[in-house]
């Protein structure tokens, strides 16, 4: 399934949105319980080099600044899913 936003609410309903409007990523639910999400700013730039284990000190630093991952497992109660925080 494609992620096309990540908002984030807090207190008093601001909202807001850490990797851009356009956020791009991919959420993906197993038969046996587990979830994983992976999301990223649509703005994201490769490094100069080419190469994903060079890059710059300043390159690797906005790489993980744009960049967000999750894992765990979920499970359902009736209508209602949740996700369980390991």
């Amino acid at each position: 399934m494609a992620i096309t936003s990540l908002e984030t609410r807090i207190a008093g309903g601001k909202i807001g949105y850490p990797l851009g409007e356009d956020a791009e990523g991919c959420l993906i639910y197993s038969h046996d319980s587990f979830m994983a999400a992976s999301i990223m700013r649509a703005s994201r730039t490769n490094y100069a080099s080419g190469d994903l284990s060079g890059g710059s000190p300043e390159e690797r630093l906005a790489a993980m600044d744009s960049y967000s991952s999750y894992c765990g497992t979920y499970g359902v109660k009736g209508t209602k899913s949740f996700t369980t925080l390991n």
